[in-house]
């Protein structure tokens, strides 16, 4: 009876595996899901110390219950964020040039990359703060959605409240 079943599940998982592989090729493989930018009178260095104190992140992010990371803020470090409801996920800082921009990336099954690109730049009223988020590989389709909406909802209020902290320094 197994064998009987192992000659047509097989084929049939093979054949499911290609056809999702052949869909996803025609799918967009980088998504911007978010982009959140705000005028401030904060300082870069002011902003840049917010963003440099990883464990204290929580302060600014609400949905954060904590974030670490292994050596300086700089590119090719390494850390550990947790986010209330959700596992623990683990970050790379892939660019960081100091008080102007830094990336840090986030791997998710099926080959998907998440990028926080955050940016500094000079403003009428003094910085503008960006915070984007992008997401990238084949299967992108399967976490777009429910990222999206998550990060609509919350991004937004940790970006002012950062951006109050910032000023308040």
């Amino acid at each position: 009876m197994i064998k009987n079943t192992t000659k047509w599940v097989l084929p049939i998982i093979t054949a499911l595996l290609t056809l999702f592989l052949v869909i996803s090729s025609f799918m967009p493989h980088r998504k911007t899901l978010i982009v959140v930018t705000r005028e401030t009178t904060a300082t870069k260095k002011q902003i840049w110390k917010q963003w440099a104190d990883v464990p204290n992140r929580k302060n600014w992010d609400t949905s954060m219950e904590y974030a670490t990371i292994d050596g300086p803020f700089q590119t090719g470090s390494t850390g550990e964020v947790k986010l209330s409801g959700q596992p623990l996920s683990k970050y790379e800082i892939i660019y960081c040039k100091e008080l102007e921009a830094y990336t840090d990336r986030f791997s998710l099954p099926l080959f998907a990359k998440m990028d926080f690109i955050h940016m500094i730049k000079p403003s009428d009223k003094g910085n503008e703060v960006t915070f984007k988020v992008e997401l990238r590989g084949p299967f992108i389709f399967v976490y777009a959605g429910m990222i999206e909406k998550t990060l609509k909802a919350e991004l937004p209020l940790a970006v002012d409240k950062l951006i109050s902290l910032a000023e308040a320094d």
